[in-house]
């Protein structure tokens, strides 16, 4: 064989090989402007008229889970933000997924559900929770995993960097997917991260502060009423959003 043939073949593989790398599957569409929490494969769906009572529905979740020999995926949240919708639609949208190696619960911190704010304080590392927070059970309701950072700080949802990773550290903390379904978590989760975080995707989490008596006094208050709180990324929320629109 010539060097022109041999040079040849070796361009047509390296082609080749190009396009095979390129045939994995792409991450899915994913809308900015999701106004309404997506139910049906993960979450159960709210009946309008009907109050659950959250520690009830936590105690038959946990059943459910111990059957069923996964950990239970809490999802405490309050309708009125964009926030829980797009947390909700990266996991539905991946339910085939995720419910291989979880068990979900949604808990409404409103009306639709009694004592559900409630419980997420009593469970929640910093004493409040967040909007949304997660929190990771066993089947016997021990701790696994939740979404506060330094025991201070609730990441919220995966919208930059570092709280992309954070989530992925919350589900190897839990369960031991196999490679390529932690592969395919990876690639959800970044994928929704860059998309929902824009022009904050790659700003860090900051150090945690010193605590002050009247600073932590008034952060409280913030947090306990259910306002998203992923700390320094607040500020940026319109422009975040602002970001991901344009793209529409």
């Amino acid at each position: 064989m010539s060097y022109l043939n041999r040079a040849t073949c070796l361009l047509i593989c390296a082609a080749m090989l190009v396009v095979c790398l390129g045939c994995e599957d792409p991450p899915p569409e994913i809308p900015n402007n999701i106004n309404k929490m997506p139910t049906g494969k993960l979450f159960k769906p709210f009946v309008q008229g009907e109050t659950e009572d959250a520690r009830v529905a936590l105690e038959e979740s946990l059943e459910v889970a111990k059957k069923d020999g996964k950990p239970l995926f809490i999802l405490f949240k309050e309708e009125g933000h964009g926030e829980q919708a797009r947390y909700g639609w990266m996991l539905e949208n991946s339910a085939d997924l995720f419910s291989k190696y979880f068990c979900f619960l949604q808990i409404h911190c409103d009306s639709k559900m009694d004592n559900g704010r409630e419980l997420m304080r009593e469970m929640a590392p910093n004493g409040r929770g967040g909007n949304p927070f997660t929190m990771i059970l066993d089947a016997e309701g021990e701790v696994l995993a939740h979404s506060i950072w330094k025991e201070r700080r609730n990441i919220g949802y995966p919208r930059s960097k570092d709280t992309a990773d954070f989530f992925m550290e919350l589900i190897k903390k839990s369960c031991d997917p196999s490679e390529a379904d932690l592969k395919e978590m990876e690639k959800v989760v970044t994928a929704c991260a860059k998309r929902w975080g824009g022009s904050i995707y790659d700003l860090p989490l900051e150090p945690e502060k010193k605590e002050d008596p009247q600073e932590e006094g008034a952060e409280d208050g913030g947090d306990s009423e259910g306002e998203d709180s992923e700390g320094q990324q607040d500020g940026a929320d319109e422009q975040s959003d602002n970001d991901a629109g344009n793209d529409n």
